[in-house]
């Protein structure tokens, strides 16, 4: 994930709560984002795709449970179903 600028990146972010966690999370986009279906990835820090799938927002957020990650660092996308990149973001996922 690369951005252009400080203001791409917080206008891109999304927020993770609680963060950390122990892998189950709520992802919550923007205020003004429109209700659907979104494609989430998620990447350990090792780079490694640990999670693709396509999610429901309502609300402007989703909720997930990912108890099988591992303790670590992980990133976050969020696209349309165009691959068009909208939302990123780093969360926590502690021993459990």
């Amino acid at each position: 994930m690369l951005f252009r600028s400080v203001k791409d990146s917080v206008r891109t972010s999304v927020f993770i709560f609680p963060n950390p966690n122990a892998g189950h999370f709520t992802v919550r986009l923007p205020e003004g984002t429109l209700r659907g279906n979104y494609v989430v990835s998620i990447w350990d820090s090792k780079g490694a795709l640990v999670y693709k799938g396509v999610s429901l927002f309502e609300n402007q957020q989703a909720v997930f449970t990912l108890s099988q990650l591992s303790a670590g660092a992980y990133f976050i996308r969020v696209s349309q179903q165009n691959g068009e990149e909208i939302k990123a973001g780093k969360f926590i996922i502690g021993n459990h």
